[in-house]
């Protein structure tokens, strides 16, 4: 790639982070393991391998991208579908997946049993305490990091073929289900939700 397109610089962690909430606040959860709510460009740079154009192949190639542009798009619009493409295809920094599809499959596969849920009570509010289950911290991590990656892939790909106004489907709107994964009176209910975000 000679010329000077923004590609140059995918895989270059920004100098600051463009951090929105956790998307698993409120939940008891190791302060490590928080996920912001973030631009897919800004978790391409944080989760993914850094890209290097002197010995990685464009990932648009398959597409038929000519020195990182694809055929009737400007430099930006391919910049947004390169974006997704690792973000699918390519391993996860923490070891999460080696490909996201592979761990949309492995979760829809595995979701947690019963005797994996922890239970805690709690007295918030100074209500009598309750009994609470949750997913363990790990797989609310791991199923975190997955629905992020989709929900971005599904705005970013609305955004691609239908334009920067159109609204993209939300697969878990406000994270909502994947906040009921750490918090539920129902122990089957954290199961349940498991797979529905799966599928």
């Amino acid at each position: 790639m000679d010329h000077d397109i923004p590609m140059k610089n995918k895989g270059k962690k920004p100098e600051r982070w463009m951090e929105g909430p956790d998307i698993l606040r409120n939940l008891l959860m190791p302060e490590e393991m928080s996920i912001p709510e973030e631009p897919l460009c800004a978790s391409v740079a944080r989760y993914h391998p850094p890209f290097d154009p002197l010995v990685d192949d464009d990932p648009l190639l398959q597409f038929g991208a000519v020195d990182g542009i694809l055929l009737g798009k400007t430099s930006e619009e391919s910049i947004e579908l390169w974006d997704v493409v690792i973000r699918w295809t390519q391993p996860h920094l923490g070891l999460i997946w080696a490909t996201l599809p592979e761990a949309i499959e492995d979760m829809i596969q595995h979701p947690p049993q019963k005797n994996q849920l922890q239970h805690y009570f709690d007295s918030t509010g100074g209500m009598e305490p309750s009994r609470f289950y949750a997913a363990s911290p790990q797989i609310l991590y791991e199923v975190g990091q997955i629905i992020l990656a989709v929900t971005q892939i599904l705005d970013r790909m609305n955004h691609f073929v239908k334009g920067k106004k159109a609204h993209a489907y939300k697969l878990d709107l406000g994270f909502c289900n994947l906040r009921l994964m750490g918090r539920s009176k129902v122990a089957g209910e954290v199961i349940i939700t498991c797979i529905f975000l799966g599928k």
